[in-house]
């Protein structure tokens, strides 16, 4: 949304005119925008709001108390004192499903210490090659860690979380796979000789040829990936999973596809893909995602791509996500192992939060978002359905 189409929308709202596919767009809007400019536009609306909508008393003064007894007993007080428009805004924000939360949130914690070590991921993998050496490229310094092979590679660099390496001549020797392995905690970047990008997010694995055929072009991924793949007419690229495979000539797309996951998902921003697996093929167009296992049909979808790419622009971005669906995100990112306690929760989020927040801070995001509460013991996490709405 540009600046015209804001005004437009606040003055819908002024006319109590807007309909719900107005505020869900302006919600979207309010995800993947920098702060200043969303902040701006959101104290707008709340503005907007206080003079138009009628306030519920009963229901804001309910929020007050929650609010209340989710602060330290020493921050309380200063909380009875808060303006009104900050309590009416209060009420706003839980109705445009938490864009702001509430920052003074205590999280339970076991161990203290365990708790502290608990950071966000980082640039780290192991270049696994051909004849099983491993190189932790975490230790390894920029530069060339490998040198020439008898397979052509003149050698792999690494510099500032990015792996790359080129190939001299076409080998008469058998072609041989090597493979980049991400931790948990962890993402990397390799660039193919051929010119394709590829981003490994945690817990991913990527195997590629020493060199690619003449009329292809094949890697195989468990995990999740973003590709930028080079366009080359002749030789089609082919990212194979267990759940299938993506054939590509040329475009931008992400896949996620755990081996430890039921289903894949495959969203497309440029270009076009075709999604296949032993039952069906589906090709997809700009802005479609595909969702397959292994012996289902393709389910295809129109979404917003941002949040399917935007672990890679740093950030974590859930749309109405089931929460469960949600600490499997966060537990690969932060290394951590989620536990669920009494009923398991089925309430979604949305919102957004960076993928460099200290771990404490994410929690109380979701804590605020999803009316569920942690307590962390070491690195397990366990998580309880709670009554606050």
């Amino acid at each position: 949304m540009n600046r015209k189409e804001i005004d437009q929308f606040l003055t819908k709202v002024a006319a109590n005119e807007h309909s719900d596919k107005d505020l869900e767009r302006f919600r979207k809007w309010l995800s993947y925008t920098p702060k200043p400019e969303a902040n701006d536009a959101l104290n707008r609306y709340i503005e907007v709001v206080q003079l138009t909508e009628t306030v519920d008393t009963d229901r804001l003064s309910r929020i007050s108390q929650e609010i209340e007894q989710k602060l330290d007993w020493k921050q309380k007080n200063a909380a009875r004192h808060l303006p009104l428009f900050i309590k009416i805004a209060a009420s706003v924000l839980l109705i445009i499903s938490g864009y702001y939360i509430f920052q003074n949130q205590s999280i339970n914690t076991q161990n203290t210490q365990s708790h502290l070590s608990i950071h966000p991921g980082k640039e780290q993998a192991t270049l696994i090659l051909a004849d099983g050496s491993k190189i932790d490229l975490n230790k390894a310094a920029d530069g060339t860690i490998q040198g020439s092979t008898k397979e052509g590679i003149t050698g792999f660099s690494k510099k500032a979380g990015l792996l790359s390496y080129e190939v001299s001549r076409q080998s008469s020797e058998k072609r041989q796979v090597h493979t980049l392995a991400v931790p948990r905690g962890g993402q990397y970047k390799l660039l193919l000789p051929d010119g394709t990008k590829i981003w490994l997010n945690a817990a991913s694995t990527l195997s590629f040829p020493t060199s690619f055929a003449a009329d292809k072009r094949e890697v195989f991924l468990d995990g999740e990936a973003y590709l930028e793949v080079a366009q080359h007419p002749t030789a089609p690229f082919t990212v194979k999973t267990t759940k299938g495979e993506v054939n590509v000539l040329g475009t931008h797309f992400n896949i996620r596809a755990y081996g430890s996951e039921e289903k894949a998902t495959t969203t497309l921003l440029e270009g076009s893909v075709k999604v296949s697996n032993k039952y069906q093929s589906a090709l997809l167009k700009p802005g479609d995602q595909a969702t397959h296992k292994e012996k289902e049909d393709i389910i295809l979808q129109q979404v917003e791509t941002t949040y399917a790419t935007a672990w890679k622009n740093g950030y974590f971005m859930f749309n109405q996500q089931p929460i469960t669906e949600v600490m499997e995100q966060i537990a690969l990112w932060y290394d951590i192992e989620v536990f669920y306690r009494g009923e398991k929760p089925v309430n979604k989020i949305w919102g957004t939060t960076s993928r460099s927040d200290s771990f404490n801070d994410v929690l109380k995001t979701l804590q605020a978002l999803g009316s569920v509460q942690f307590k962390i013991e070491g690195r397990k996490v366990y998580v309880e359905k709670t009554n606050f709405k």
